[in-house]
């Protein structure tokens, strides 16, 4: 990339902009939000989950003690 004089920007989504609409498309039924997650373990598995590849992991502590 360098030799070519591409610049490759990263940085976090900006969630909370679009946190209304998404909020009002969730409240009338349009959007689903339990479709985002792609993985839900137990806290106890948390660590080896942390290890393997999801687009959303979700760690479940309500189980824990």
């Amino acid at each position: 990339m360098y030799t070519k004089g591409i610049t490759f920007h990263v940085s976090r989504a900006d969630s909370r902009r679009f946190l209304p609409e998404v909020t009002q498309l969730a409240a009338g039924g349009l959007f689903d939000p339990a479709v985002v997650p792609t993985t839900v373990v137990p806290w106890e598995q948390a660590d080896r989950a942390l290890l393997e590849p999801a687009i959303k992991l979700v760690v479940d502590r309500a189980a824990a003690p």
